[in-house]
């Protein structure tokens, strides 16, 4: 897997069907170890849902190069989407009152006296 700034990607970032099936596998396993981890003595599920209801999906419309094709861009990102987008909408509306608003101070959150 690739590592970027200590962070693998995912498997929905593999450029082959190969690659994916690969990572699948790497990471099935570590589900089913986590898993039995926190429930001890009964068997894993998650992975056994994953290939059934999820696999062919991502397979088929959500690696790479099917992104690429798309039109979408090849950012990577480390964490949840929907708060990734939540993040840069609430920078926007910052941003905005600082630029429009008289008198608008963003709480300054530093210990170190400004100079």
């Amino acid at each position: 897997m690739e590592v970027t700034k200590n962070k693998e990607k995912g498997i929905v970032d593999s450029t082959s069907e190969d690659e994916f099936l690969a990572k699948v596998v790497s990471v099935c396993e570590k589900w089913d170890r986590l898993e039995e981890c926190l429930h001890p003595g009964r068997l894993p599920q998650f992975s056994n849902y994953f290939r059934d209801f999820i696999e062919d999906d991502m397979k088929e419309g959500m690696l790479l190069p099917t992104r690429r094709k798309a039109g979408l861009y090849d950012e990577f990102n480390y964490s949840n989407s929907q708060e990734c987008s939540h993040f840069k909408y609430k920078s926007k509306i910052q941003e905005h009152k600082i630029n429009t608003t008289s008198g608008y101070r963003p709480s300054v959150k530093c210990t170190e006296a400004l100079i």
